[in-house]
C-alpha cells in the first residue's frame, strides 16, 4: 500500500509538470498523426485490431478501432475518463487528432491555476465548469452532435449509492442521463504511463444504454457498468489513479 500512494504522489507531481505545457508532448506526433500516412495506419490497425503508435513509439494508441468508430461518428458521443495518468493527454490527443471535445471539470480554486488552465488549453478543447451553467453547455454540445468527456471518478452527493472497488460510492448520473437523452454512444478512456515520457491511451468498446422505461434505475445500471469499467483499470495500475478524491464515505 505504501508503495502505491509514494506511486501515485510521482504520478501526480509528473502531470503537474507536463500540464503546463502538455500540448508540446503533442506537438512532435501531430503531423505524423494527421498525415495520409498515419490516418491510414490507425484505419488499418483498427482493420486488424491493433495497436498504432506515434513518435517512435513514444504514444501508442490502443482500441485504435474504438477511436476511428469515435472519429466518424455522426452525431453526438460521450467519453468517461478516470483521473488515471494524465488524464488531460486525452482530450489533447483527440483535438490533435481533429476531433475537437468540450470537457466538464471543477474550475481549479486559485485564481493563477485557473488562469494557466484557460491559457495552456486555449484552442485544444472547450472546458465546460460543473454545476447548472456547465450542465446547460453540456446539453448545448450535445444537441449540436459533439464530443463531450466527463472525469466521473469523483465522489458525487447527489448522485446514487453504487459500488465502487467493493465499497458503496455516491456516484453522479449525468453521464448516463445524457446518454439517455440523445441516444449517444458512451466511450471509455484512459491514459497510462508506460515509464519515461512514453504513454498509451486506451479507448474500450462503447457501453450501451439499456432501456426499461425506468429511468432512475437504467441510470443506475449504466452507471455501475461504468464504475465496474474503471475499477478495473484501477486494478490494473492502482498507483496511477488519484486516490486523493475521497472517493468513499468514510
Amino acid at each position: 500500500r505504501r508503495q502505491v500512494v509514494r506511486r501515485m504522489w510521482d504520478n501526480l507531481g509528473r502531470v503537474a509538470a507536463e500540464s503546463a505545457r502538455i500540448e508540446a508532448l503533442w506537438d512532435p506526433a501531430l503531423q505524423e498523426a494527421l498525415s495520409e500516412t498515419g490516418i491510414e495506419r490507425l484505419m488499418a490497425a483498427a482493420r486488424a485490431g491493433e495497436s498504432v503508435s506515434l513518435r517512435g513509439g513514444r504514444i501508442e494508441i490502443r482500441g485504435a478501432e474504438n477511436f476511428v468508430r469515435l472519429l466518424t461518428h455522426r452525431g453526438p458521443a460521450l467519453i468517461f475518463v478516470p483521473h488515471m495518468g494524465n488524464w488531460e493527454f486525452l482530450a489533447v490527443g483527440a483535438a490533435n487528432f481533429g476531433a475537437f471535445t468540450s470537457v466538464v471539470f471543477r474550475r481549479p480554486n486559485n485564481p493563477y491555476v485557473a488562469w494557466l488552465v484557460d491559457r495552456n488549453r486555449a484552442g485544444l478543447f472547450e472546458l465546460l465548469p460543473k454545476g447548472y451553467q456547465g450542465g446547460v453547455a453540456a446539453g448545448r454540445v450535445m444537441a449540436e452532435g459533439g464530443r463531450l468527456a466527463l472525469l466521473v471518478d469523483q465522489k458525487n452527493n447527489r448522485g446514487v449509492a453504487l459500488d465502487f472497488l467493493g465499497r458503496p460510492a455516491m456516484t453522479g448520473v449525468t453521464l448516463a442521463r445524457l446518454a439517455l437523452r440523445f441516444d449517444a454512444p458512451v466511450f471509455g478512456a484512459c491514459c497510462r504511463r508506460l515509464g519515461g515520457r512514453r504513454f498509451a491511451i486506451r479507448i474500450d468498446d462503447p457501453i450501451t444504454v439499456e432501456r426499461t422505461g425506468d429511468d432512475r434505475a437504467d441510470e443506475a445500471r449504466f452507471m455501475q457498468r461504468v464504475n465496474d469499467r474503471i475499477a478495473e483499470w484501477v486494478r490494473e495500475t492502482p498507483d496511477q489513479w488519484l486516490w486523493l478524491h475521497r472517493r468513499w464515505n468514510r
